[in-house]
């Protein structure tokens, strides 16, 4: 369940991204990686041919306040997952790399994506329910 809602939340994020910039789905990704002064997940923004900005998962979301807490539940899944990752690649957390894009399924809906990186090298591709157990 909370899976699906995060699933919702990123798509929607990328195509509001895409949107406010004219851009297809398809050329904005998110960047998820580690921030070790404030021990937590930061978030990027990434789009084709622009320079890369940080973001909040508030502007993920879409809203100035997250009066639900929403972030910090998340953050809290992707911390695990990046802390399990980082043990289990025998990295620290700061070397690896969410990212998460929209890519076009065979019918023609847009798909979530999701990969691991450890640098530059991509080390596999994750389904959401990974990133949020």
């Amino acid at each position: 369940m909370v899976a699906e809602y995060v699933k919702g939340i990123m798509q929607k994020g990328i195509t509001n991204f895409a949107k406010a910039l004219k851009r297809p789905n398809d050329e904005v990704q998110l960047l998820i990686s580690w921030n070790a002064e404030e021990s937590k997940p930061k978030f990027r923004k990434m789009v084709v041919d622009m320079p890369h900005q940080d973001i909040t998962f508030n502007d993920v979301l879409g809203v100035k306040f997250d009066i639900l807490n929403r972030g910090e539940i998340v953050n809290a899944f992707i911390t695990q997952t990046m802390q399990t990752y980082s043990e289990e690649l025998e990295c620290d957390k700061e070397q690896l790399f969410i990212l998460i894009a929209l890519t076009e399924d065979a019918e023609g809906y847009d798909e979530l994506k999701l990969h691991v990186f450890k640098g530059n090298e991509k080390i596999k591709e994750l389904e959401l329910e990974q990133l949020l157990t």
